[in-house]
């Protein structure tokens, strides 16, 4: 289920940004569901990159630009926190750009960062239209791309 969207539930739902597709990164250390959202992903519209390390994920921020990042929250490497905190320092322009996932151990600490970033996340498990929704949310609220600009902010 989305959640912390309540700001943006007035949002248009527009499955891509500006009339283009989005390139979205997908991090996930559950190589499967990582693989099946990418294939949410090009099923909707929008281009997908997978990884499953936070420090790939880290390397391929740096090499590339996304609209939008999908991060698990725990995982056993770096866990979402940390993730954000390298990916915002790296880029500050991601700040509003990463979407939580989440599963049941969610703890109150966990809550506290996630509100803290205003950015929506999705419980584990979801269903596809509650990804779809997450997506066209995240997506409607991000400033139309500047060709040749980076997120750097």
């Amino acid at each position: 289920m989305i959640e912390n969207a309540r700001n943006f539930r007035e949002a248009p739902q527009a499955g891509q940004r500006g009339g283009r597709h989005a390139h979205i990164l997908v991090l996930d250390d559950e190589v499967t569901l990582g693989q099946l959202l990418g294939l949410i992903l090009q099923a909707i519209g929008h281009q997908a990159t997978i990884c499953s390390s936070p420090n790939e994920a880290l390397q391929l921020l740096a090499a590339g630009q996304f609209d939008l990042v999908l991060s698990d929250l725990n995982m056993p490497e770096m866990n979402g926190r940390e993730f954000y905190e390298q990916a915002t320092q790296q880029q500050p322009g991601l700040a509003g750009r990463i979407l939580f996932l989440t599963g049941d151990s969610f703890s109150e600490e966990a809550r506290r960062f996630i509100e803290s970033t205003g950015n929506p996340y999705l419980d584990k498990p979801f269903r596809l239209d509650e990804v779809k929704e997450a997506i066209n949310v995240a997506l409607a609220h991000l400033a139309p791309p500047v060709e040749g600009a980076s997120l750097a902010a």
